[in-house]
């Protein structure tokens, strides 16, 4: 590109998400060039984190995915309590 791939102030290699883009491209380039390497398609599932970069161009999506992120931390918990009763519950079933 016009203002550089690694060095200067706006190289493409500074943003992350640039960074995790060219992950995704060489590693589905890999596939073709060297078909003895094995199956990388965990890293090809990386793919499905590439609309995250929406967040940055639009605030609403933004607070939502910080509010959505802050609720993890209470449904974490709330699923911890439901698996301990489901287990309890199971365990008692088979007696």
């Amino acid at each position: 590109t016009a203002s550089g791939f690694v060095f200067g102030w706006n190289a493409y290699l500074w943003d992350p998400w640039n960074v995790l883009d060219l992950t995704v491209v060489v590693t589905g380039w890999l596939e073709y060039v060297s078909p003895s390497m094995g199956n990388v398609s965990a890293i090809r599932s990386m793919r499905a984190l590439r609309p995250l970069r929406s967040i940055k161009r639009m605030p609403g999506v933004k607070a939502l995915v910080d509010t959505m992120l802050a609720a993890a931390a209470g449904l974490a918990n709330v699923s911890l309590l439901c698996s301990f009763v489901f287990l309890v519950f199971g365990i008692l079933g088979v007696q």
